[in-house]
């Protein structure tokens, strides 16, 4: 069922796709020569993170994750030519991971200006953010500032104007969620703090905004796996809402979330 839902979408199976992805990694795997196992981790990209991921950038992921990053956050920084920064960051997934990095972030001073994550089969996950800031950011100080603050409380103050859309047709594997808000600082860290105290897990990302409107699209499951329903939506509005205040319970997986407490990260 799940490979007869893939093929009815043009944009993950249809000719146009499978010759931009072919390309994508042909250029991508031109740039990893003398590098076989991040060549093999290119080869297993999902898809739709290669459709939307310059071949250059794509390499450059590659080898971040190359080996597989198991026991701490790899981190890199990348300068623009136009200004501003990339800044990617390679682990295993955690509950939590992109609400982790984003208040990170935001505490920073960084602003996201674009964003894209994608998730490997074996648990591997690239969080890749184009930001801007006064201070270029340090590799160190990410890595360590990361790691604190996935054990820390994740806190994010409300979005009252954000409007969520979920879709479970339009992905064969993952509910797809559109969050549309007015731009502001720690808007996505806001955003992935209500997903992983709502209990979703988000594996994959695109962020973009334009004209103060920021639209983000999720792929997300619940914490097996599976789509979502009307009931997780409802939940991330309510947290969306009101803010939230979440902490990592000192056994198991899972978060211990408090509404209506948060305020933004300084």
């Amino acid at each position: 069922d799940l490979i007869q839902a893939a093929l009815e979408h043009d944009e993950l199976a249809g000719h146009e796709a499978r010759h931009l992805v072919e390309v994508r990694k042909l250029e991508a795997a031109a740039l990893l020569l003398g590098a076989p196992g991040a060549q093999e981790r290119l080869t297993h990209a999902p898809r739709a993170y290669v459709i939307r991921t310059p071949s250059a950038a794509l390499a450059r992921h590659a080898r971040l994750l190359d080996p597989p990053p198991v026991r701490d956050a790899r981190v890199a920084v990348t300068a623009l030519p136009d200004g501003g920064w990339w800044v990617d960051v390679a682990w295993q997934d955690h509950p939590g991971l992109l609400a982790a990095i984003t208040q990170v972030l935001t505490a920073a001073g960084l602003s996201v200006q674009d964003a894209t994550l994608a998730t490997w089969a074996d648990g591997s996950v690239l969080d890749a953010f184009r930001v801007t800031g006064h201070e270029e950011p340090t590799v160190e100080a990410l890595r360590a500032a990361i790691a604190t603050s996935l054990d820390g409380a994740l806190i994010a103050g409300p979005v009252p104007d954000a409007e969520v859309e979920l879709d479970s047709a339009a992905s064969p594997w993952h509910t797809v969620c559109e969050v549309r808000a007015t731009d502001r600082p720690g808007l996505l860290h806001a955003i992935a703090t209500c997903f992983a105290a709502a209990g979703v897990d988000v594996r994959s990302a695109q962020v973009s905004a334009h004209d103060d409107l920021v639209i983000d699209r999720f792929e997300v499951t619940d914490a097996d796996g599976a789509k979502l329903g009307e009931a997780h939506a409802d939940r991330i509005r309510e947290l969306l809402r009101l803010g939230v205040s979440a902490k990592r319970r000192r056994l198991g997986r899972r978060l211990s979330v408090k509404a209506g407490a948060g305020s933004p990260p300084s």
